[in-house]
């Protein structure tokens, strides 16, 4: 079957929406083969942008529709009644006001599935408020100031305004809608009825948070220097190093020169684990170093070696190398400017020749998700892999972890990573590979499994026996999803890649960091502090899981899914990337924490807010303080504390919240408690651990976040096989 058919093929969208979130999730969808019809108010059909030409790829048509007209409303309730998927992005209420109230419309019509994406959701008290970008971004503590602390390390800078112009509550609101409504279809197949389903921006952006949000009551150790940072080389330009694995260290000391016994003597890893001195000398050493050649040199040197390493680029200096334009990330698309390379398909899938379809497991009544009864091998390290097998376990799937002994694996952070947050919900199989029982445990492992999830290099897959040729043959009805770096094309298809080196190459660490900036400092320079291109990652892997599964469903083919930290990466500066664009910091006003005076952070007498205003709430703004310079404007805010800022701003017509921080959304008194957004699990080690929950909200299916990883020999021996504990093994060569 080809890829443009996709698992969704049949599929029919009605999408409702503006800027991004509604847009994009349609997009995702088209991608899967889903037949999208884009409705926009008449007279402003989309514009030839880089953008749009990105959010109109696909099967997706555009229609004028006034939909305050009783006309227009009634077509938009006939195409309704012949849809699969009704998208659309307003305030809650809105379309009600149209006579066109989701659940109304899921009621007429039983088997549609109705996808809400509003600023707030509907039972947030600030479910009124204007949803622009920036408020909700503010709201949801994407602009508190960079913390001192974070994972342990040492990071910078600690303070002042922390704006970015990554549009990402947008972003990940419509990449998790796409996961939602994607998931009610499999339900569908089993019950037979469509629901309601909200994903708001606010909530989304909690996503993109992830385990930086989670608070221990027992803290936990988890990072510690190992060489990974962010240097000043010769030619005033940086370098991302991650040397987290210590061998990736010992890989790149060799590169630099040194002896086996230097490396053992200064750079260890238990010497580095214990000293505190060792790690500094180490920092001065690498600082000292790479600041002698040019960051181009580094990186040739350190990729030779197989370590993670990148130099800083533009967008526009990454998409017009043929290593970028020969992977399956970015495609060329016509726009008004001329012909450009732009994100591709995030999600790519290749379906196999017919097969039987799979019947949806029946549901258990402890598992209410639309996933229930799927089941999903995770066979996956850090970050990325594992925060979409978690996404899955989330939504109902039973999810188990092949996981090595964490003591037998040398790395500079705790072990798995965050294990209590992107583990969450699944039960964890220490299993050894490599050894003489590792083929029989694999295959027990693989013939159990709807789904693997992986997200080691292509030699590794090899070298496990888990490579699409492979299971090809062996297990050849499994969805195999893949995650990596670089997706599976060009030079840099083997490179080993973390988030903060694909950030650092595709431009988005260019877009967003404070400038200028020492060298030495920890690798994660990025605004927000946050690990969101893992985080997204793997909701697009789960995207593709979910489609694949539902593609087994309808249609008995399997699926192959790939997708790569670099289409997250890309997703994230959407109105910025291009390479006929000159990105967002080449031109805003260099100091304006904000797009424009109208969309900006800025100080009251108390400290700082966010205000967002359109063209006439703006101008009625400023006539109320006199003036509309960027000075006036600043010094009549300053004069007021914050309840007064936001009262002016909301008299005025526009929206503004004060900036929240992370720390500030597990709070006893936060709202995301009583909406059941924070999750609190209990874990042995660490005592409770609050962290945040899924934002998806369903009004059949709820989801259900499950509880700390659970090893349990009794349900993995009779369901699986195998115990939970086998012998220790060494770490896959990643």
């Amino acid at each position: 079957m080809s890829m443009n058919q996709g698992p969704l093929h049949g599929i029919r969208v009605l999408s409702i929406g503006h800027w991004i979130a509604g847009p994009y999730a349609a997009t995702l969808l088209a991608d899967l083969g889903a037949d999208v019809t884009r409705v926009v108010p008449p007279g402003s059909q989309p514009a030839q942008n880089a953008m749009d030409a990105v959010l109109a790829r696909g099967s997706v048509r555009v229609l004028e529709l006034d939909l305050r007209s009783r006309s227009d409303a009634e077509r938009a309730r006939a195409l309704a009644s012949d849809t699969d998927i009704l998208i659309e992005n307003f305030r809650p209420g809105v379309l009600a006001g149209w006579g066109l109230a989701p659940t109304e419309l899921v009621a007429e019509f039983p088997r549609l599935v109705v996808l809400s994406l509003p600023g707030f959701a509907s039972d947030d008290p600030r479910a009124a408020m204007p949803g622009w970008e920036g408020v909700i971004m503010a709201s949801a503590g994407a602009y508190g100031a960079a913390s001192a602390e974070m994972l342990g390390g040492e990071w910078w800078p600690s303070h002042g305004h922390g704006f970015s112009p990554l549009p990402l509550a947008s972003v990940f609101a419509g990449a998790l809608g796409a996961l939602a409504v994607t998931g009610a279809l499999i339900d569908r197949e089993r019950s037979g009825h469509g629901q309601c389903v909200e994903v708001s921006l606010h909530d989304a952006f909690l996503e993109a948070i992830g385990s930086r949000g989670a608070q221990y009551e027992r803290p936990a150790r988890n990072w510690t220097f190992m060489g990974s940072g962010f240097y000043r080389c010769a030619d005033d330009t940086h370098l991302s190093l991650i040397t987290v694995w210590h061998r990736h260290l010992r890989w790149f000391l060799s590169a630099l020169g040194w002896s086996d016994a230097r490396i053992e003597r200064a750079a260890g890893y238990e010497t580095l684990m214990a000293s505190a001195d060792a790690r500094e000398r180490l920092r001065d050493e690498l600082t000292t170093v790479l600041a002698t050649r040019p960051a181009k040199h580094w990186e040739q040197l350190g990729l030779r070696a197989g370590v993670p390493v990148a130099e800083l680029r533009t967008s526009r200096d990454w998409l017009q190398r043929e290593a970028a334009q020969r992977s399956g990330s970015i495609t060329r698309v016509e726009t008004a400017a001329g012909a450009q390379w732009m994100p591709g398909p995030p999600v790519r899938i290749e379906q196999s020749a017919a097969g039987t379809p799979l019947r949806p497991p029946r549901r258990e009544s402890d598992h209410p998700g639309p996933l229930a009864g799927f089941r999903i091998l995770d066979m996956t390290r850090v970050l990325a892999g594992p925060t979409a097998s978690r996404l899955l376990a989330d939504l109902g799937a039973d999810v188990v972890r092949a996981d090595v002994d964490p003591s037998q694996i040398q790395v500079g952070h705790r072990e798995p990573f965050f294990h209590e947050v992107v583990n969450r919900g699944k039960r964890i199989a220490e299993v050894d590979l490599r050894g003489s029982a590792g083929p029989g445990r694999r295959d027990a492992l693989l013939g159990w499994a709807d789904a693997l999830i992986t997200n080691f290099t292509l030699p590794a897959l090899e070298r496990l026996g888990i490579d699409a040729v492979t299971l090809g043959g062996t297990q050849p009805e499994l969805v195999h999803t893949h995650v990596t770096s670089f997706d599976e094309a060009g030079e840099w298809s083997l490179a080993r890649g973390y988030a903060e080196v694909v950030n650092t190459v595709t431009g988005l660490t260019a877009e967003t960091l404070p400038l200028p900036i020492p060298s030495g400092v920890a690798p994660n320079v990025d605004v927000p502090r946050m690990p969101f291109t893992d985080h997204l990652s793997g909701i697009f892997a789960a995207v593709g899981t979910v489609a694949a599964l539902l593609g087994r469903v309808r249609t008995g083919r399997s699926s192959r899914v790939t997708t790569a930290l670099v289409d997250a990466a890309y997703a994230e500066q959407l109105p910025y990337i291009g390479d006929a664009w000159a990105g967002w910091r080449a031109r805003a006003e260099p100091t304006l924490p904000g797009w424009s005076l109208s969309h900006r952070m800025i100080r009251t007498a108390e400290g700082w807010i966010f205000i967002g205003l359109g063209g006439p709430a703006w101008t009625r703004l400023t006539d109320r303080i006199g003036g509309g310079t960027r000075e006036t404007v600043e010094a009549a805010f300053l004069a007021l504390s914050t309840g007064e800022a936001i009262e002016l701003v909301a008299a005025s017509g526009g929206g503004a919240h004060r900036v929240v921080q992370v720390d500030a959304l597990g709070a006893p008194e936060s709202h995301l408690r009583e909406r059941g957004l924070l999750v609190s699990v209990d874990s042995p080690e660490f005592g409770r651990i609050v962290q945040l929950g899924n934002p998806i909200r369903y009004s059949r299916t709820p989801v259900r976040p499950g509880a700390h990883p659970d090893a349990s020999d009794e349900w993995l021996t009779e369901h699986v096989g195998i115990a939970a504990r086998q012998s220790a093994g060494t770490a896959p060569r990643d």
